[in-house]
């Protein structure tokens, strides 16, 4: 609704301590008022770990980001986690790891959604130590992402290849 931005900062006061990055958003009003004082995104979604490159599904509903937190595959690299929220008044809920078809030992970040959250396109490592861009589907919602594929080489060059972002349509 253009009314909440998320970002990524390493101000002060980070939960992990100096160098660390947390997720921050700022909200308005209406759509040509004024952005107000950013906020640190409360955990569970900001931790004390580096938490990075937040996307908010259309709804409002669903915050998808990076983080090396402990999970399947990390630390020390980021995985792909998402939040989900019951209103876009309600708090963020606890932080749940995407799952082995989107991530890997190596790096993952910079995902986006498909409106019908059913298509992942992010950015992660290969095993040659490159950034290439990827995609994972699953059938529905409430299931866990399919193997992720790499895009058609078209997309991906011999260079680092990183945030896909999509449009609604």
């Amino acid at each position: 609704d253009g009314l909440e931005l998320y970002f990524v900062s390493d101000r002060p006061g980070a939960l992990g301590g100096p160098g660390d990055q947390d997720i921050y958003v700022s909200r308005r009003t209406s759509l040509d008022g004024s952005w107000g004082t950013p906020e640190r995104v409360p955990p569970p979604v900001s931790s004390a770990f580096f938490d990075i490159t937040p996307t908010i599904s259309l709804d409002g509903l669903s915050l998808y980001f990076g983080s090396n937190r402990p999970g399947p595959f990390g630390p020390p690299w980021p995985d792909l986690w998402v939040s989900h929220r019951a209103s876009v008044n309600h708090p963020w809920g606890e932080a749940e790891n995407l799952g082995a078809g989107i991530n890997t030992p190596l790096f993952e970040g910079s995902i986006d959604i498909s409106p019908d959250a059913r298509t992942a396109f992010f950015g992660g490592v290969t095993a040659e130590f490159v950034f290439d861009i990827f995609v994972s589907r699953r059938r529905s919602r409430d299931e866990t992402f399919a193997t992720r594929v790499n895009v058609p080489a078209s997309f991906n060059c011999d260079g680092h290849d990183f945030g896909p972002p999509l449009t609604p349509n």
